[in-house]
């Protein structure tokens, strides 16, 4: 399947088109202004807003690495955590959007059952295709990045770190030597982006 990446206009003009759902709202900016993958969205919980910083929700995620030498590989599942920081609009909108409900989880399934359950991935390419979303859920990453380059290139300070850091990549060796970004500097960039 082709990359469909949305420019700025695009994408606010598929906000416009979406204003009157709050809960597709929140899915579409969450992924598309804070970098996250469907994975990570459909598991936020209430308890991990502002858990550490301001603004900041905290994602944990297991990701299957791949370990030993060829023949002997073995599949392990290793947990990743980071704090993702979130646009000072977005933050307005998820504060409102989590005082509608009672869920335990930020995004939960429109069809209650007695004990809330979170949204699955497939339900949020569900989301995107009952918006008539022209991109992918994964597109939104893609979006992400390249309207955070956009404003480095723009201020003629690209740090290729903090986008990895923000998108929860592996650093390279090189860059995990001066420790991670301070959380107010992401802030700051996602501030001037979104």
């Amino acid at each position: 399947m082709s990359r469909f990446v949305p420019d700025k206009e695009q994408y606010k003009e598929t906000l416009a088109k979406i204003s009157g759902d709050l809960r597709t709202t929140v899915v579409v900016r969450l992924m598309s202004e804070c970098g996250m993958a469907r994975e990570e969205v459909v598991n936020l919980t209430r308890d991990n807003t502002n858990r550490f910083h301001n603004r900041g929700i905290w994602i944990e995620k297991a990701k299957s690495i791949n370990k030993g030498k060829k023949k002997d590989k073995k599949v392990v599942y290793e947990m990743r955590s980071r704090e993702v920081p979130i646009n000072a609009g977005l933050y307005t909108l998820l504060i409102a959007y989590i005082g509608s409900h009672t869920s335990p989880f930020l995004i939960d399934r429109l069809r209650h059952s007695k004990v809330p359950k979170p949204l699955t991935p497939r339900m949020v390419n569900t989301i995107f295709a009952n918006a008539d979303i022209k991109w992918s859920p994964h597109d939104c990453r893609h979006f992400f990045r390249a309207q955070v380059r956009k404003q480095m290139i723009k201020e003629r300070s690209i740090d290729t770190q903090v986008i990895k850091e923000i998108m929860g990549h592996v650093l390279d060796v090189h860059e995990k030597y001066g420790g991670e970004s301070d959380f107010e500097y992401k802030l700051e960039i996602v501030d001037k982006v979104f």
